[in-house]
């Protein structure tokens, strides 16, 4: 049964208003997490919380900076002001009251807004891979200085917590339609190629000598040194002036209604001819199912895409002809 059709809306509200943690909540509706912030936000609970009064911040403060505290309890903090425990934490942040806090390595814009303290932040780096970095050395930075945020440094996950993880993992897995698992695996092979620029795994110690290599200019991992020949005779075709350009597998089909097995296609080179034609060249010495799988789906779904397959017996001809011209030829 779906849990969101019996959330207890009444017991969500009652123990927010205690300032109950959002885990705890959800743990005692037995919903997730979303559902809570859902109902927090349909019922407008998370709206009256956001003003403070100078009397609730001078309270505030006197808690985090009492000498007397050893540890802060949020939870007690949180039922004494009437407010979620996690309020409260955002508010001591805000206020630059949190030591061991990441918010604290901004201590030039403690005085701002929050919007305006991001804004602040930003505008320092000229790209997200910039920023990324700055945030990266200002919390290793923090956590040399004030210790790990939660004091977790160096600890890792029990077994049986590694467990427990791995059994709600897999209960969520099969609570999930076929086509939730097509679009995450579509999601995880999509990032994949983005990262590494290719899908195809990289294996050492294989008779088909898959790696790296540079040719024509650029660095790439060729799956096999078939491939890498092949790269090398477009090369010195476009050199020869015998085609305009060609490209390792720059172009990646998806089979978007197919929801199991092979759901994307990736050829080995797209080549451009002098009169601007296009074709893509797919080096293969022997047809696996899942190729020959490809191959039809691309006919099926792309039947105006041109593709050339050079098989063993195309690679040895070619060979012949060319293997001793060509420099580096393996």
């Amino acid at each position: 049964m779906n849990k969101n059709l019996s959330i207890d809306e009444g017991l969500i509200k009652s123990l927010y208003e205690q300032g109950v943690s959002i885990a705890e909540i959800a743990k005692q509706a037995e919903c997730g997490r979303s559902s809570v912030h859902n109902v927090i936000n349909r019922l407008g609970l998370g709206k009256r919380l956001k003003e403070w009064t100078n009397e609730e911040i001078s309270i505030l403060k006197d808690a985090y900076q009492s000498d007397l505290v050893k540890a802060i309890d949020l939870n007690s903090i949180a039922k004494k002001l009437g407010r979620n425990r996690m309020a409260v934490a955002l508010k001591a942040n805000d206020l630059g009251l949190c030591q061991r806090s990441g918010r604290t390595k901004y201590p030039d814009y403690a005085h701002l807004e929050p919007k305006k303290r991001h804004a602040a932040r930003t505008k320092k780096t000229s790209s997200k891979e910039e920023l990324s970095k700055l945030q990266s050395e200002n919390a290793k930075r923090s956590i040399a200085q004030n210790g790990h945020p939660r004091g977790m440094l160096g600890k890792t996950h029990s077994e049986e917590n590694k467990q427990a993880q791995g059994q709600r993992a897999s209960a969520l897995w099969t609570s999930m339609t076929d086509k939730q698992k097509s679009e995450l695996i579509g999601k995880g092979l999509k990032t994949k190629l983005k990262k590494y620029g290719t899908l195809a795994p990289e294996r050492n110690g294989t008779t088909w000598k898959s790696g790296w290599r540079e040719i024509g200019g650029f660095k790439k991992y060729y799956r096999s040194r078939w491939e890498a020949n092949y790269a090398r005779f477009l090369e010195w075709s476009r050199q020869q002036g015998h085609i305009k350009e060609w490209l390792h597998e720059p172009d990646t089909f998806w089979f978007h209604n197919i929801l199991r097995g092979t759901r994307s296609y990736l050829p080995d080179f797209k080549v451009t001819s002098n009169d601007g034609t296009i074709a893509y060249h797919e080096v293969k010495g022997w047809m696996d199912p899942a190729s020959k799988t490809k191959l039809k789906r691309m006919k099926k779904y792309y039947p105006e895409v041109r593709i050339e397959l050079i098989d063993s017996k195309r690679y040895n001809t070619l060979k012949k002809q060319v293997s001793r011209i060509i420099k580096d030829w393996e």
